[in-house]
């Protein structure tokens, strides 16, 4: 009988003392608060949440784009598995967005995927800027701390943001010769976009008058004649304009681009040309 409660009581010791091994401890860090165990599952899985505005910029348009970045291996509010998809699982990310030291807007972003970003757009109601101004972006990522993070201290992002816009300009006005011995030609024009944005799809206004006056005091009727795709900066459009006319005669072009100003584009001067070819 002692020899059987002598064998229980060494198992039982043994197993607490696995038991013991085999249990993650918590350790503490220098500022006294818990960290993670060293095999825990969030660490098994990845790094946990990283929120961080990676870019904060004006659009073309004027709009603010906050770029919105989870940088963890962890999503944010995944929807739990008994709820409906897209049902949130906890309060959504707060970005307070700057302009100067003033804030202009808090955005917010329901939920947010491990490793995964977001563009969130931020409609300036007074004073956006003009084509090519520069102004001080400020954006904070979840102020009030109510997110768990691996890393608080990337949160807080400033830029300076400038706003991109296209530059529609008549780059070249010319004689394409043809004929045996280029006794004939047609008047090419060439549309360039000289800006940092893409230029949307328009009507130029374009006319020739062979054997015309210089000056030309009556011009036709301003009827759009030539359509403009869409052109990327520094991408260009060319085209001809009226017929063929001898290479003796000489020619009167007009070309006006973007005629009623509806682009906004960092030079408007350079979108009318008179030509005397």
């Amino acid at each position: 009988m002692k020899t059987s409660i002598y064998a229980l009581l060494v198992a039982t010791l043994a197993a607490g003392t696995a038991y013991g091994q085999l249990r993650p401890t918590t350790r503490q860090s220098a500022s006294g608060s818990p960290q993670l165990p060293a095999g825990s599952a969030q660490m098994v899985a990845g790094l946990p949440v990283d929120l961080v505005v990676q870019q904060i910029d004006f659009a073309p348009d004027g709009q603010i784009h906050v770029t919105l970045a989870n940088q963890g291996k962890t999503p944010v509010n995944p929807p739990p598995a008994e709820a409906p998809r897209g049902t949130p699982s906890g309060p959504p990310i707060q970005i307070d967005v700057y302009m100067g030291g003033t804030r202009i807007q808090t955005v917010y972003q329901q939920s947010l995927a491990a490793s995964t970003t977001r563009v969130l757009k931020v409609q300036l109601q007074t004073n956006p800027p003009k084509c090519g101004e520069s102004r001080a972006l400020r954006a904070v990522v979840d102020p009030q701390k109510v997110i768990s993070e691996g890393n608080d201290a990337n949160n807080d992002t400033s830029m300076t943001g400038t706003r991109d816009c296209p530059d529609l300009a008549i780059k070249n006005i010319e004689r394409d010769y043809s004929g045996i011995a280029g006794e004939t030609y047609s008047v090419k024009v060439t549309i360039i976009n000289k800006g940092t944005a893409t230029a949307p799809a328009h009507q130029a206004w374009a006319t020739s008058l062979p054997t015309g006056v210089w000056p030309v005091t009556g011009w036709p009727e301003l009827v759009p004649t030539e359509g403009i795709p869409e052109l990327s900066p520094g991408e260009t459009k060319t085209f001809h304009v009226g017929g063929s006319v001898l290479a003796t005669s000489r020619t009167a072009v007009r070309i006006i681009v973007d005629r009623h100003f509806e682009i906004d584009e960092l030079d408007e001067s350079n979108n009318f040309k008179d030509e005397w070819l």
